[in-house]
């Protein structure tokens, strides 16, 4: 569901009959039926593409990001599964500028994302049986005195 709803893609359970999991059905989109979805389908980090040559053309795993364009910011979503190795995520190699990082599952450990904070994809916990989904937003600026900065997070449920 992760992926197709990612992928800009046509989007349709395909849960048998009495086994709909509605709660799992409800995170891509709104209660009206909305599908709450990217502006830009997922598109594989080139870090990922490049390893394919050193690895004999094997996929070293599933790397990709996407983004969101609102109120002229854009924010940024990286997905990864059945990693083969870690990596290391800036940036610059998705597009984004500097801002916050958190994890899916755990909204209260938020980091700073930046060339010299990279992201650390590991491959003990993407690997081929889980995802790992983070969601990353820019620095934003108050244009005060002191340079305060702040970062919209979004529903962090």
């Amino acid at each position: 569901m992760v992926i197709a709803t990612l992928s800009t893609g046509p989007l349709s359970p395909g849960d048998g009959i009495n086994y709909t999991n509605v709660e799992r059905i409800m995170r891509c989109c709104r209660q009206d039926g909305l599908i709450l979805k990217p502006d830009q389908s997922l598109t594989m980090i080139n870090t990922l593409i490049s390893d394919w040559a050193f690895h004999g053309g094997l996929s070293q795993g599933e790397l990709y990001s996407t983004q969101t364009m609102i109120s002229n910011q854009t924010f940024f979503i990286i997905f990864a599964s059945s990693m083969k190795r870690d990596y290391s995520v800036t940036p610059s190699m998705i597009g984004a500028q500097s801002g916050l990082i958190w994890f899916y599952d755990n909204a209260t450990l938020i980091s700073t994302f930046n060339e010299s904070y990279p992201l650390d994809v590991s491959a003990t916990k993407c690997n081929h049986l889980s995802i790992c989904l983070w969601y990353v937003s820019p620095l934003l600026s108050l244009n005060d005195s002191l340079g305060t900065q702040y970062a919209l997070l979004g529903g962090m449920e």
